[in-house]
C-alpha cells in the first residue's frame, strides 16, 4: 500500500540507498550483450552508422550519449529491472522484489534542456514499459524541439506523443500522469511543486544519466511479494530441495 512513497523504492530494498546520493557520470557506462529486440535498439545501431559517416555532426556529443544510454536502459532492464529476485533469501520465507512500470510518465522539457536530456528520459520510460508522454512548453522553440520535428525525430518517437501545454496548464492536468521526469531540480516551476505537494505527487527531478541501472529506477515502482512458507518451522516441500 503506502510502503512505498516518493520515488517508488521500498525501504530496505537494494536501491534505499540511492535515494540519499548524488551521481556524477565520468564516462560512458559498460554494458554486456543485449539478449531481446527492442525498436530503440534498433535506432540506436542506425545513429551509430550516421554518426560513423559522419552525419548527424549538430548534436554529435548529445546522439553518441543517447546511443550509449539506450544500449545502458536496454541491458540494465534485462539484467536487473525485467527481473523478479529475492535479494535475502531468508529460510522459511520469499521476499521477492519486482518492479512495476511508472505508468503514465510525462518527460517534460525546460529550454535548458539538453538534447540529450530530452532523448534519453524518453527512451528509459520506454523501455520500462511507461506510456511516455512529451511535454513542451507553449512557444519553445529550439534546437531541441527541431530535432524532435525532424525526421530523426519522429523516427525515434514513433507513437510518443508531443504535446504543449503552459506550467499553468500541467498544473490543472496533474492527475491524469503517474510521473512526471524533469531532467533537473531547478527546471521545476515552484507552481508545480505547490500542486504536487496537495496530493503527495512524485515529481522526479534528479540530473539524467546514461547509466541504466540508476537512471531507469525513475520509471519504475518498486513491489516486494512476501510469503511465509513455512508452518511451525517445518518446510514443508522446500526441506526435500536439497
Amino acid at each position: 500500500k503506502k510502503s512505498a512513497l516518493g520515488a517508488g523504492i521500498k525501504a530496505g530494498s537494494p536501491n534505499y540507498v540511492s535515494q540519499f546520493m548524488d551521481f556524477e557520470e565520468t564516462g560512458f557506462p559498460s554494458t554486456g550483450a543485449i539478449e531481446g529486440e527492442h525498436r530503440l535498439l534498433r535506432v540506436a545501431q542506425e545513429w551509430r552508422i550516421k554518426l560513423a559517416w559522419g552525419k548527424m555532426t549538430a548534436h554529435r556529443e548529445d546522439i553518441e550519449k543517447t546511443v550509449r544510454a539506450i544500449h545502458s536502459y536496454l541491458y540494465n532492464a534485462e539484467q536487473e529491472f525485467f527481473q523478479a529476485k529475492d535479494y535475502f533469501k531468508i529460510r522459511g520465507e520469499d521476499n521477492v522484489l519486482r518492479y512495476i512500470p511508472s505508468g503514465t510518465v510525462l518527460v517534460r522539457v525546460d529550454g535548458r534542456d539538453s538534447l540529450f536530456e530530452v532523448l534519453a528520459r524518453i527512451a528509459g520510460a520506454a523501455v520500462a514499459g511507461c506510456r511516455v508522454m512529451v511535454g513542451l512548453p507553449r512557444g519553445l522553440d529550439n534546437a531541441v524541439t527541431a530535432f524532435l520535428d525532424s525526421e530523426d525525430g519522429r523516427h525515434f518517437l514513433a507513437e510518443i506523443p508531443v504535446v504543449r501545454h503552459s506550467d499553468q496548464d500541467l498544473v490543472e492536468t496533474l492527475s491524469e500522469f503517474d510521473r512526471i521526469r524533469y531532467a533537473a531540480p531547478d527546471r521545476v516551476p515552484a507552481s508545480i511543486f505547490e500542486a504536487a505537494a496537495k496530493t503527495g505527487f512524485y515529481i522526479s527531478r534528479n540530473p539524467v544519466l546514461m547509466e541504466g541501472r540508476i537512471e531507469m529506477l525513475h520509471y519504475f515502482q518498486e513491489q516486494t511479494v512476501s510469503s511465509s512458507y513455512h508452518r511451525y518451522g517445518n518446510l514443508g516441500e522446500r526441506a526435500l530441495e536439497n
